[in-house]
């Protein structure tokens, strides 16, 4: 199973893990994973997976979802790949990978 950690920014070492169910990226009230940085809209992205697979969409965000350094509206995520929203980079990785970090899962 992937997971997206956070790496940089707030929460290091937060994960969430990516499934079927849509997973809502922003600093809104109410979405999956909030991250509290003036940079990021209320509702930034969006990550989920499919079929084995996994995929982010920028949800309008004034100041775009970056993947591997390059703007995005809509990307498949493989492992490694890192997800910068606002001040705050996710790298998507496999369960397990960055069990030392100890931090709770979300």
């Amino acid at each position: 199973m992937l997971v997206l950690i956070v790496t940089e920014g707030e929460w290091p070492g937060r994960r969430i893990a990516i499934g079927a169910a849509p997973i809502v990226v922003g600093r809104g009230v109410g979405v999956d994973l909030q991250i509290r940085d003036p940079t990021v809209s209320r509702h930034h992205c969006v990550v989920w997976g499919s079929a084995g697979r996994c995929w982010v969409r920028d949800l309008g965000s004034t100041n775009h979802t970056r993947v591997n350094d390059r703007c995005s509206l809509v990307t498949e995520l493989f492992e490694g790949d890192v997800l910068v929203v606002g001040q705050t980079a996710l790298t998507v990785t496999r369960t397990g990978r960055f069990d030392d970090v100890g931090a709770a899962r979300t």
